[in-house]
């Protein structure tokens, strides 16, 4: 098997990419299911949160390295084509299962530095310059969704009402 598509068949580095996301969002959903077996502010509890959110950073590298790969390839048919309908179902919910994979792990990084907690990546911590560059993005995504009635029929109100509570969480926003 080559590690390159082919029209036939996937190559090696999408099914490892394949499988190690699967294998990464289980685990990543174990740990915050896990976290309830555990006592507040036990030392297991801490530790598996903090795992948590490695793990949900993973996923949204690996995403991208995923949308590399499958960029710079060619996407094996099926055969016999599937039917119209169960086309656009299926690029629907690839559509979505990326924009999750994108979407959860960019939003738990901006919640953690709304809270002004560090965020650590195995780690190697992410700098405060970082946090505020995030935070300062999303107050300005969700004020042009907020401005503009077109983004607002567009954007998903779940990751609108997630900004709006970033946004409100950040000490930024804060006022004594």
């Amino acid at each position: 098997m080559t590690w390159r598509n082919t029209h036939a068949r996937y190559g090696s580095l999408s099914i490892a990419l394949h499988w190690s996301m699967l294998v990464l969002l289980a685990a990543t959903y174990a740990c915050i299911e896990l976290r309830g077996q555990f006592a507040r502010g036990s030392g297991a509890r801490v530790l598996i949160v903090q795992f948590h959110f490695m793990l949900g950073l993973s996923v949204g590298l690996l995403v991208w390295l995923r949308l590399l790969a499958r960029s710079l390839g060619v996407t094996p048919s099926i055969v016999p084509p599937l039917p119209a309908w169960q086309t656009r179902v299926a690029s629907l919910m690839h559509l979505a299962l990326y924009a999750l994979m994108i979407g959860l792990p960019l939003l738990g990084w901006l919640i953690l530095s709304a809270q002004n907690r560090p965020v650590s990546f195995w780690g190697i911590e992410v700098s405060d310059t970082t946090r505020r560059a995030l935070v300062s993005y999303a107050t300005k995504v969700m004020g042009a969704a907020v401005a503009d009635e077109d983004r607002q029929r567009k954007f998903p109100p779940m990751t609108l009402n997630a900004l709006r509570h970033l946004v409100a969480a950040s000490p930024e926003m804060q006022t004594s």
